[in-house]
């Protein structure tokens, strides 16, 4: 079973409350959509350059260097979405080559991977606490990887990776020609400092950053690759056999997007993380550490996929089995809805916890 294939199940069981929906549902800032009524009104909707229009890419290059990332706009190729960025980045690899995904993993990259007609292997960071290490990393590769996919911070276990672990896969992905995928759609969302490392774009790293989860715009499917100068030219090649480009509006609220502060959302999700670690103390339950993201990854006894529908039929509850992450015997919950929402919802789980020896 996959993600559409549950979520169409829980449908048909009558679902009502949620807790498996990986979005805020607060509605995106009015003042970010002015340009796509100004667009609507002159009717300018026109074909745009393949890399991104001009003044999106410059906000991207100020953004990226006050972070530390040298890198300049031949290092960018904006497209429509992490997801669709990662496809595209997978063309940098060819068809019967090994790509290593890292268990639990967003379920999208393994279909994505059989799609391109890659040999996926997955390696289970259970002995590791879930984290991604110099050590996991040797021990998950082989002399046929040649892509492996990171996602930091991760969803859904919620560990955030250390830099400096990170910067020694990135010297072994190198010296062994390992292309490194790195999703960073929950980039912004950590509950902890980390410092950032400085980072020289690569024939090596490719890494996807979105707008969907930092600026709360996952309609709009705004996303940006950064590489090698060479590797950006590949992908607008194989962006403008596809997608062409992204609406020039869509790329003008993104670029209003970087002007705003992003901490007026985030404010919620720490509150509502604070309610979830309460809850799953208090009902002696084990999880992974949040860190990152506005997930809890939660350790069950049994079936991820037996619990998950009980939780429908007895408490109109969805929350997402593990084993569409690819780890059996555990749940993911999101947190990114209202606080009244999670409430509910936890009472529901509560409901279903005391009726229920699942956990």
């Amino acid at each position: 079973m996959n993600l559409q294939e549950f979520n169409q199940l829980a449908k048909q069981k009558g679902a009502k409350y949620f807790l498996s929906i990986g979005e805020d549902p607060t509605p995106m800032k009015r003042k970010f959509l002015i340009p796509l009524l100004k667009t609507f009104f002159q009717g300018k909707i026109k074909y745009e350059n393949v890399q991104g229009i001009p003044s999106l890419l410059e906000a991207i290059v100020k953004k990226e260097n006050e972070e530390k990332n040298k890198i300049n706009e031949k290092n960018i190729c904006v497209t429509s979405g992490s997801t669709f960025g990662i496809y595209l980045s997978m063309f940098l690899g060819k068809e019967n080559e090994e790509l290593v995904l890292f268990s639990p993993y967003y379920p999208l990259y393994k279909e994505l991977g059989e799609q391109r007609k890659f040999h996926v292997k997955i390696y289970d960071l259970s002995n590791h606490d879930f984290l991604l290490n110099e050590e996991a990393f040797l021990n998950a590769i082989s002399e046929k990887t040649k892509i492996c996919i990171i996602n930091q911070p991760n969803n859904p276990t919620g560990r955030v990776y250390s830099e400096d672990e990170l910067q020694k896969i990135i010297q072994i992905a190198e010296q062994r020609k390992i292309l490194l995928l790195f999703d960073e759609v929950y980039e912004d969302i950590r509950y902890f400092s980390q410092e950032k490392r400085q980072w020289v774009p690569s024939d090596f790293v490719v890494r996807i950053k979105s707008f969907s989860k930092t600026y709360n715009m996952t309609g709009c499917r705004l996303a940006y690759i950064l590489s090698s100068e060479e590797n950006i030219q590949f992908l607008k090649k194989m962006q403008r056999l596809t997608l062409i480009s992204v609406p020039g509006f869509i790329q003008e609220i993104g670029r209003r997007a970087l002007k705003e502060n992003k901490a007026s959302h985030y404010k919620r999700y720490q509150k509502n993380r604070k309610i979830v670690l309460r809850f799953l103390k208090r009902n002696h339950l084990e999880f992974s550490p949040i860190e990152g993201t506005f997930y809890a990854f939660i350790a069950i006894k049994n079936s991820s996929l037996k619990m998950a529908v009980e939780l429908i039929e007895k408490e109109h509850l969805v929350v997402l089995p593990g084993i569409l992450f690819g780890k059996e015997n555990y749940i993911r919950i999101s947190f990114a809805g209202t606080k009244s929402n999670l409430k509910r919802c936890l009472k529901k789980m509560k409901l279903y916890l005391k009726k229920c020896n699942n956990v």
